[in-house]
């Protein structure tokens, strides 16, 4: 399939972000044509409900994708999820268990995924300003935020 246009394929994908003291969670969803990320959370705990509110953050402000790709885990392969990928007439792709392309989106996202920076932050709060920044360089706009 080739992807030719924005809003036909999002990825979902979490990542973890090292802190001094143990690590967060950043969940984003992100346009595979465009590369932008379109919508994103930091939280401490690895949630169904974190995706779900992303997805529909990213639709509330960029309309409706055909495709929502994610890899298996825990969360994408929750209940809430699918029912919510499904209720808002959305096709529910899934990346094979263990594939090569599971993280492309976020680990895979180049230089800008690299989250080393945090790794001196000891908490959440601390490492906003490195987290937003990255979040611009990423691809969305000064006006766009991500919650942390």
């Amino acid at each position: 399939m080739t992807i030719s246009r924005a809003n036909q394929v999002w990825a979902l994908d979490t990542t973890y972000i090292p802190l001094a003291k143990g690590f967060a969670y950043l969940t984003a969803v992100v346009d595979r044509a465009t590369r932008k990320v379109l919508a994103g959370k930091v939280a401490i705990t690895l949630e169904a409900s974190h995706a779900v509110d992303m997805l529909e953050q990213a639709f509330k402000c960029y309309g409706r994708s055909d495709i929502i790709n994610t890899e298996q885990c825990s969360q994408f392969n929750a209940k809430a999820f699918v029912d919510a990928v499904k209720g808002l007439g959305c096709l529910l792709s899934m990346n094979g268990r263990g594939a090569w392309r599971d993280n492309v989106s976020l680990s895979g996202y180049g230089d800008r995924s690299n989250t080393s920076g945090f790794t001196c932050m000891p908490t959440i709060p601390s490492a906003k300003p490195t987290l937003q920044s990255w979040i611009i360089s990423s691809g969305t706009t000064t006006n766009d935020r991500i919650p942390v």
